[in-house]
């Protein structure tokens, strides 16, 4: 490629390897020459690139479509959740000495909310949210409400269902009082009235959370 002929592009005067015209004294530049000996490039990216030197590297450019890193505190508790959760903890057990029936009560209604609560703000925080405890708060109290409101109805469900078997044995007995098909029944009817209520309460409680997770989201 080096020995190539170029000619003059003022006066089409051949030159050989020279650079200067010997008829028009015409002086060709590096992107002339370039255009004579590799006529597919085009004149004005030579140009271009013979003005501009050597390339420079490249710059990383980071994907904008990324989620952006945590900010902060990446734990799910901190020391103030801890002295929270620590304080509920010997209310719980304050209320079991004190109240058995009121503390196992108070125990099933706050462990599932605290649970919920623990699993959504590290959910959040992987999504490189920050999470105050003020928003920790309204999640586990908004977690307690849907708690009480499902063991309501599933309280509803096994009264429901246990009056109704109640009506069902007193039939049996009247239509057949000698008969000990009503006493016999009596235990798996009720077995089966609860595990109605137990259905109906978790049901309920995953529908509230999913409601709220769609909102949140």
């Amino acid at each position: 490629m080096g020995d190539e002929s170029i000619a003059c592009p003022a006066c089409q005067a051949e030159l050989g390897n020279q650079r200067i015209c010997w008829l028009c004294r015409h002086v060709l530049t590096d992107a002339e020459v370039e255009q004579q000996r590799n006529p597919y490039t085009h004149p004005l990216a030579t140009a271009i690139a013979a003005e501009s030197g050597p390339a420079e590297p490249l710059v990383s450019i980071e994907n904008p479509y990324l989620p952006p890193p945590p900010v902060g505190d990446s734990r799910v508790s901190g020391p103030i959740e801890w002295i929270l959760i620590g304080g509920l903890i010997l209310v719980l057990i304050f209320l079991i000495a004190a109240a058995p029936g009121l503390g196992i009560l108070v125990a099933i209604v706050t462990t599932p909310a605290l649970v919920r609560t623990a699993v959504v703000v590290s959910r959040k925080q992987r999504h490189g949210a920050v999470v105050s405890v003020g928003e920790k708060s309204v999640v586990f109290f908004a977690s307690m409400a849907a708690v009480v409101t499902a063991s309501v109805a599933a309280g509803a469900a096994f009264a429901i269902t246990c009056v109704a078997t109640c009506f069902g044995l007193l039939f049996l007995e009247s239509a057949a009082p000698r008969s000990s098909i009503s006493q016999q029944a009596f235990p798996v009817l009720l077995g089966l009235a609860g595990l109605i209520g137990l259905v109906s309460g978790g049901l309920t409680l995953y529908a509230l959370w999913r409601r709220k997770d769609a909102r949140a989201s």
